[in-house]
């Protein structure tokens, strides 16, 4: 036996494609990498050969990568499903599960009514702008176990939303003063530590940042906060001592700050502008028209000028 040899495990992935494969497409083969259809299944396959030296791999990892990359090659969108490793399924290693999102309702919350009447008190700057919090929210949740990092993000912008437009400062002071004003220290986080709330919001806002700037994604410290049920996890980058915030946690203080924003808004008998009316502004082009279009008429490319 040659004690020198280097570890190596078959990986098989299972994906979906949104672009049918032809029949006459059995298999391809991209450099160390197989993909093959297997009944109604695509499949991705490799060797994590480890190479002398090294201590670690991450197979799952890269094979998200690789279909990342396939998914901009093939112009289509492709799903990450499921890993075996050595034949044994490794996704219970997986990203966490939020419980919270699938538990049943057994009742609408009481003041359900409230909240609409103080939704729709806000002036026209505010509503709109507290529904495009609720769609970066309602973008974010969807996204929570296959897309983290754009869930993280849209979590911050979802705040951002808000505080760019009530908190006169920088956009980071704005974020972090926005939700410390609407959510407790002590329901954050589960004791009096106003430092530790700062600076975990401050290191959110910086994900964020990193995201926007340079494509990076959230540490796995987020991620395993969530795992292990955690706020947030103390660990080490490049030899500095880091709190990353989990991204659960971060779905809870920017839930209860919208929310309780909202809760603080006082009511008028009658709104002057509603949901009908900011509707109406979406989906809206200006064009020249090639004849008089009468009010209430379809407009086609046939009577618009659009080329």
């Amino acid at each position: 036996m040659n004690s020198k040899a280097q570890p190596s495990m078959p990986v098989v992935v299972g994906f979906s494609c949104s672009r049918e494969f032809a029949p006459t497409i059995e298999e391809g083969i991209i450099g160390k990498y197989r993909i093959a259809r297997s009944g109604e299944e695509l499949l991705l396959s490799f060797i994590d050969q480890w190479k002398e030296g090294q201590d670690h791999s991450n197979p799952v990892e890269e094979s998200r990568y690789f279909l990342a990359w396939l998914s901009l090659a093939l112009r289509a969108r492709i799903e990450y499903r499921a890993t075996k490793i050595n034949n044994v399924d490794v996704d219970i290693q997986g990203p966490p599960k939020y419980k919270e999102f699938v538990n049943k309702i057994d009742a609408l919350p009481s003041d359900l009514e409230d909240l609409h009447k103080r939704l729709l008190s806000l002036d026209e700057t505010l509503i709109r702008q507290y529904i495009r919090s609720c769609l970066a929210y309602q973008s974010a949740v969807s996204m929570l176990e296959n897309l983290p990092t754009l869930a993280f993000f849209l979590f911050v912008v979802a705040i951002e939303c808000l505080s760019n437009t009530v908190i006169r400062g920088g956009k980071e002071q704005g974020f972090v003063r926005f939700i410390r004003t609407y959510v407790p220290t002590e329901i954050a986080i589960g004791k009096n530590d106003e430092e530790l709330f700062t600076c975990l919001l401050h290191q959110a806002y910086r994900y964020r940042s990193g995201f926007t700037h340079g494509g990076e994604s959230i540490p796995e410290g987020c991620l395993l906060a969530d795992k292990a049920g955690y706020s947030y996890v103390k660990h080490y980058v490049e030899g500095k001592e880091t709190y990353s915030p989990g991204l659960g946690w971060l779905e809870r203080v920017v839930y209860t700050s919208l929310i309780e924003f909202l809760r603080r808004q006082k009511t008028t008998m009658k709104p002057d502008f509603d949901l009908a009316d900011l509707a109406a502004e979406a989906g809206i082009i200006m064009v020249k028209t090639k004849r008089a279009v009468q009010r209430g008429e379809v407009a086609t490319d046939r009577n618009v000028d659009i080329q």
